[in-house]
């Protein structure tokens, strides 16, 4: 017997996996594997402990109904915790590529048949998952409403036009802190428990007792963790090129382009590590490129998109050749390249211009000895450029992408575009001025 159709208020989460084409690619019946495991063990147990409904799958993702916001928001921050966990076991294992998701909520009216749910609830719940963070949450206004009994943050992405949606939605990043679970465990049992426990001692006088419940916690991974803070930053591409942890402490070398300093992301990270029980002995950041205050709308629209996957990409030997232009030599390695259809260079202006195609790029760079490649270019300014490479699992239209940094009113068409086909893009900054002040 067919289902009447029932409305309803209810608190909508969509989810879906970072990167599924490159994973499935690389991998494929090992990712497939993964994402079945950690939906048994963690999707659907964690959904049906905050007394919510598994709706269905959603090809690599998911979608799930619950009564309340505050239901569904620890819940997915349960998922995020555990997937965080799963990602670090992996790791150790030899599993190289993390398996991230992104998740949106929202609340709103919804139509349920035969089990499925409709509505504009569900459909701003998608589209908000399409601009959270990988390994993020991103809410809608009317869902962080009900959220102010969380300790945490989150980053306003203003208002935003979703497809299809008519009216623009207003989204909330959540901005974690270290993997701690304080705002996961806020105002529950656990929560209050741990209150009660925490005063007995007090009144007990047990000092170092207390001292160990607040002294802050260290991180699991500590590469996460600094990988999280960078994506924080306003008007900023940046990610760790170099990691390395020793008895002093961690070593770690950020590159890309931000409009912050350098000195400035370092002090930012050392405060952020110093709190969170991260030692840090050395940063370096002469990697980090001057970005221009008038490409922040451009970045941060960008930076939805980002893909950080690659590691093997570096701009090397650069040599300041006049004052117009720079020479540098591109390393890579091609299998790095694999799932990159464009590739463009970026000016200091905005313009954008297609460079060349993967194919195009392997044809006439030199293979090196250690199995990578290397190839010339020449940039006509000195200061900071980029190269953006993208992927895609659909046509890519170049008219679009190149009058994108031209005419900010194309952001919303491209970041349309970019959801529908899932583009996701590696930013690989030049700095040919160094500033040695910069690097400790």
């Amino acid at each position: 017997m067919v289902d009447q159709m029932q409305r309803r208020l209810a608190a909508i989460i969509v989810a879906d996996v970072v990167g599924y084409s490159r994973l499935t690619t690389l991998d494929e019946e090992g990712t497939i594997g993964r994402i079945n495991k950690r939906m048994d063990e963690i999707v659907r147990p964690e959904i049906e402990k905050a007394g919510g409904r598994f709706v269905k799958h959603t090809g690599d993702g998911f979608i799930a109904e619950f009564p309340s916001v505050a239901a569904a928001f620890k819940c997915a921050s349960t998922i995020q915790e555990q997937f965080d966990v799963r990602n670090a076991e992996n790791r150790k294992e030899g599993v190289r590529e993390p398996l991230l998701i992104r998740i949106g909520l929202d609340i709103g009216d919804i139509i349920t048949r035969d089990g499925d749910v409709f509505g504009n609830g569900v459909n701003i719940a998608a589209r908000l998952e399409g601009l959270a963070a990988p390994g993020g949450i991103c809410v809608s206004q009317r869902a962080r409403d009900h959220l102010t009994q969380f300790e945490m943050q989150f980053r306003d992405l203003g208002e935003q036009k979703l497809k299809n949606i008519a009216e623009p939605v207003r989204a909330f990043q959540v901005t974690r802190e270290s993997p701690g679970i304080l705002y996961l465990i806020s105002h529950n049992t656990l929560y209050r428990r741990i209150a009660i426990w925490v005063a007995v001692l007090a009144v007990a006088g047990i000092a170092t007792i207390g001292y160990l419940l607040w002294y802050p916690r260290g991180v699991s991974d500590p590469e996460e963790f600094l990988t999280a803070r960078l994506g924080e930053l306003q008007c900023s591409w940046l990610r760790i090129n170099e990691f390395s942890e020793s008895e002093a402490g961690v070593e770690l070398a950020i590159v890309g382009a931000s409009v912050t300093p350098g000195s400035s992301v370092e002090r930012a990270l050392r405060q952020y590590a110093q709190a969170n029980g991260v030692p840090i002995s050395r940063i370096s950041v002469s990697g980090i490129a001057p970005m221009e205050s008038t490409q922040c709308e451009l970045i941060e629209g960008l930076r939805r998109y980002q893909h950080t996957g690659i590691r093997r990409l570096e701009a090397d030997e650069t040599t300041v050749g006049t004052d117009t232009d720079i020479r540098f030599t591109l390393v890579f390695d091609p299998d790095e390249l694999h799932e990159y259809a464009h590739i463009y260079s970026i000016d200091p202006d905005g313009s954008m211009i297609l460079a060349e195609n993967r194919e195009q790029l392997v044809e006439r760079a030199e293979r090196l000895a250690d199995g990578r490649y290397a190839v010339d270019y020449l940039s006509d300014h000195i200061g900071w450029g980029g190269i953006m490479l993208m992927e895609s699992d659909g046509p890519i239209d170049n008219e679009l992408v190149l009058s994108l940094a031209d005419s900010q009113e194309r952001i919303p068409a491209f970041e349309e575009s970019a959801q529908q086909d899932n583009w996701r893009f590696e930013l690989l900054w030049l700095n040919s001025e160094r500033d040695d002040a910069d690097e400790s």
